[in-house]
Parts: structure tokens; C-alpha cells; sequence
């Protein structure tokens, strides 16, 4: 089967929408199935996806360009992953092939075949359709990149006294909140590795900041073994986007930085399910350090926490929307 993915990704929008939908293509090509990314960013695409998908550039993504894409590759079944899916996307697509979307809410009215939603609060949305769709909702249907699946099934245990951090603020961090994030950090005087994802171009205050700081911070840029330095991590501060799950697959308790509206209004909810304490971009340095300092000296809550994590999240998610995914056809 030929399957289209519809994604973007770049330094204005980050890159989980890439890295989401490289773990569906990637279990797709280990069924043998062909895929073709339809994207506006296409050497996003090349740096972040497997090197077995082919790239049909997009010039500005309206239905009707993507519409006649589909056609162009004859394309069996599409599958998008945008910050929106437009009702009329959806529909134009639908026109060509069945669809399968993936949606974080329930913002927009449903025109597909199958709708993945990942959050653990995905069921409680009121979701409006023309037809009804496949649900795939909840955490069951998490789109975790390799190795995150593999490593959700391994058992992780709280050390009593945290001896490593980890600080993550996304592919870009456009507001440059690693800094205060380290300014945090640095009371604790454990052992921090700084993240730096591919499209963050703050890296000069950063260092600026390890050298103005007494803690042992070390820097990486988008380092091949992340999922692994997330894993062996006591503690870490995360901004609340895709990486908020990946800590939860690698059992790393960790403190929430949200900063958009759309990821304030996801931590609301989430916080619902799980016991994760989250601060705004313009957070006041204190109160996250004593947030710090408190997780670090409660091991019973860390251990909460852990539990939480391992009762809703298994890493089987992209092997189950996969297979939604091929037998719309």
C-alpha cells in the first residue's frame, strides 16, 4: 500500500508533529508499506524521519494542492498530523483515499475515517463528525518514537537521593526558558544534562548561564541517545508538549513548563490523571526550585508518580494505530 502522512515541522512550530508520525511511518515500512510525506518543510522531514520515506514537497498546503498530491502518488490511505486539520483538509483528503487524523482536542469537526488521540484525558472530549469515525482515544494510542515503546516496558527504580537531572524545553525553545530552568536547578547540586533539540538557537546564553552557575550542568545538542538519558534521569523540568509522555514512558518524575495556551490547557487536565506539578513560561524561578527541592527530598511521591506513569502508559500505542490505520483499506 502506498500511505500518504501530512505533517510539518520546524523551528516556528517544533517538531512533534514529525517525530509523532515517524513512529507510525516507521512501523508502516516494517510492514512493508510504502511512505510518502506530503510537508511544507521537507528538510525537516529528511533531518527527523526515516531515511525510507519519500518526500513530496508542498508548496502551501491548501486541500486542494494536498487533494492533488494524493492523486499524483495514488495514495491508498493518508494519515495527517498538524497543528490544525481543517474541516475542509480533512474532507478534500477524504475525497481521494480514506483518512486517518491525529488531534490533541476536540477543536475541529471531524471529517475522517479514524481519529487518533493520545492525551490520557482523550475520551472526555465532545467530538462532532459528518460520520462517525474510529476512535483510537487515550494513552493505548500514543504515537512514542522508538526506543520509548521498548523502553515502557522496563522496570525503573527510585533512587532515594536523586543523583541526576534532566532539563528539556522541546525542539526549539523559542522563549529561552533553559536558563531559569538551570537557575532552578542549581541549589539541588546534582549532576544536569541541559537538551538542546535541533532548532534551539539560544545556545550561546545557555553556555553563558553553565559558567555563571556553581552546579555541574552539561550541555547536549539533540543527542542520539536522549530516550536513554531520559530513562537514567531522577528528576527533570520539561516544557509540556510530546516530551511530557516520553518522561512518563521512560518513569521520570518530573516538574511541567507550559508555554503556550494550548499546552497550559493540556497540563490542566492532565494533572487530572497524574500527580505533576506545571508552572507557566514566566514562572518565578523560587517557586520552581522549591518545587525542586521538595520532589528531590520526597521519594514516596517520586515513586507516586513512577506508578502513575506505568499504569497508563505501555509504549504499545504506534503498533495499535498502525494497525487501525492499514485496514481502512
Amino acid at each position: 500500500m502506498e500511505i500518504a502522512i501530512r505533517a510539518d515541522g520546524s523551528n516556528k512550530i517544533g517538531y512533534g508533529h514529525l517525530t509523532r508520525s515517524n513512529a507510525i511511518a516507521t512501523e508502516l515500512l516494517d510492514f512493508g508499506e510504502s511512505v510518502t510525506y506530503l510537508s511544507k518543510n521537507p528538510d525537516s522531514v529528511v533531518s527527523v524521519c526515516a531515511d525510507q520515506v519519500d518526500i513530496c514537497p508542498l508548496e502551501c498546503g491548501t486541500p486542494d494542492e494536498v487533494a492533488s498530491k494524493l492523486r499524483i502518488i495514488d495514495a491508498d490511505v493518508a494519515y495527517i498530523d498538524l497543528p490544525e486539520a481543517p474541516f475542509k483538509l480533512q474532507r478534500a483528503i477524504r475525497d481521494v483515499c480514506p483518512l486517518g487524523v491525529f488531534l490533541g482536542s476536540a477543536r475541529n469537526r471531524l471529517c475522517c475515517d479514524m481519529l487518533v488521540n493520545g492525551h490520557l484525558f482523550a475520551k472526555e472530549e465532545e467530538y462532532e463528525w459528518t460520520e462517525e469515525p474510529i476512535w483510537c482515544l487515550g494513552p493505548d494510542y500514543l504515537p512514542l518514537r522508538q526506543p520509548f515503546p521498548e523502553i515502557a516496558t522496563r522496570r525503573k527504580d527510585c533512587n532515594e537521593t536523586p543523583e541526576r537531572g534532566l532539563i528539556l524545553m522541546g525542539g526549539t525553545d523559542p522563549h529561552n526558558i533553559t536558563p531559569a530552568a538551570m537557575d532552578a536547578f542549581n541549589p539541588i547540586n546534582i549532576q544536569v544534562t541541559v537538551i538542546l533539540g535541533p532548532g534551539n538557537e539560544n545556545g550561546s546564553s545557555i553556555k553563558q548561564k553553565k559558567e555563571s552557575l556553581s552546579s555541574d550542568f552539561l550541555i547536549k545538542r539533540d543527542p542520539d541517545d536522549l530516550a536513554e538519558r531520559m530513562f537514567n534521569a531522577d528528576i527533570a523540568v520539561s516544557g509540556f508538549g510530546t516530551t511530557t509522555y516520553e518522561l512518563m514512558a521512560t518513569r521520570t518524575p518530573f516538574i511541567g513548563v507550559t508555554r503556550t495556551s494550548s499546552e497550559q490547557k493540556t497540563a490542566n487536565r492532565v494533572a487530572d490523571y497524574v500527580s505533576v506539578d506545571y508552572f507557566g513560561k514566566d514562572f518565578g524561578m523560587k517557586k520552581l526550585t522549591d518545587t525542586l527541592v521538595d520532589l528531590q527530598h520526597d521519594p514516596q511521591k517520586r515513586v507516586q508518580l513512577q506508578e502513575q506513569y506505568e499504569e497508563f502508559i505501555d509504549g504499545k500505542g504506534p503498533e495499535r494505530i498502525t494497525k487501525k490505520l492499514r485496514s481502512l483499506v
